[in-house]
């Protein structure tokens, strides 16, 4: 009644050959063969697709065949890999992991706990897109797109309380971008002083000193349209309001408004 003594019976099994060997599968102790004995494998339908796991090549149907993930417990939950739909229990599908080793560690991505190698695990970056690049956070080693690897900020820190991980957050404790060099001569081109992703920070003051420290222009709101530095003094005793500032360098601060460390630093007109 069982043949090929693998604990399903003949009668289940048929006289098929579902691998194609020659041997059919009553008498065959890996019907599908992918290397996992038919024993191992049994006669469930872990994906529900209607073929017995024995005799299905991709028993928990997430597109990698049971002959690559072979029946080790990469997460050791009692699953074997070829039944378990996230191998390496990081919260991700096997699905969507697939069977690239993006980092090269020579453990594919499905069973990586660290996909892209950069110190975060991959059930803490998630499988989001965080800066829109097509290219998953647990596959990203730059998730926010900010110039500074994820494995060099940390993973747990949150340096400007805005409940984002520095990893994340494309302006963190990192100074904002500005254009250290523009041009303010009204033609409509690089007149004013942007700060790139101010947005975020809206309730924000600005401050602009010249090189002898006194204040010459300040707002609260900037926002890089209306509330903007077009090189015209607005504060400050030293010139009328109004007037247009000589060429050279002045300098900035910037106050975040949400407790971190103001960005400072120089800035230069040049008409």
């Amino acid at each position: 009644m069982d043949s090929d003594g693998d604990g399903i019976p003949d009668e289940d099994e048929g006289n098929g050959d579902s691998d194609g060997d020659g041997i059919p599968d009553n008498q065959d102790t890996d019907s599908d063969g992918d290397g996992i004995p038919d024993s191992e494998e049994g006669d469930v339908d872990t994906d529900g697709d209607g073929v017995p796991d024995y005799q299905d090549t991709d028993s928990d149907g997430d597109g990698i065949d049971d002959e690559d993930e072979g029946n080790g417990d990469s997460d050791g939950d009692g699953v074997p890999d070829n039944q378990d739909t996230d191998s390496d229990d990081d919260g991700i599908p096997d699905s969507e992991e697939g069977d690239v080793d993006t980092d090269g560690d020579g453990v594919p991505d499905y069973q990586d706990i660290d996909s892209d190698g950069d110190g975060i695990s991959d059930e803490d970056e998630g499988n989001t897109d965080t800066d829109g690049d097509g290219t998953p956070d647990y596959a990203d080693t730059d998730s926010d797109n900010d110039g500074q690897a994820d494995g060099d900020e940390n993973p747990e820190g949150d340096c400007d309380g805005d409940g984002i991980p520095d990893h994340l957050d494309p302006f963190s404790c990192e100074q904002l971008p500005v254009n250290e060099v523009f041009t303010p001569n009204f033609d409509g081109f690089n007149d004013n002083l942007i700060f790139e992703g101010i947005q975020n920070f809206p309730n924000n003051s600005v401050q602009i000193f010249n090189r002898w420290g006194n204040v010459v222009w300040e707002i609260k709101g900037y926002d890089n349209s209306s509330n903007v530095f077009s090189g015209t003094v607005n504060a400050g005793g030293t010139l009328r309001n109004g007037s247009i500032l000589p060429d050279g360098t002045y300098f900035y601060v910037l106050d975040r408004g949400d407790g971190s460390a103001p960005d400072r630093g120089f800035i230069t007109i040049k008409k």
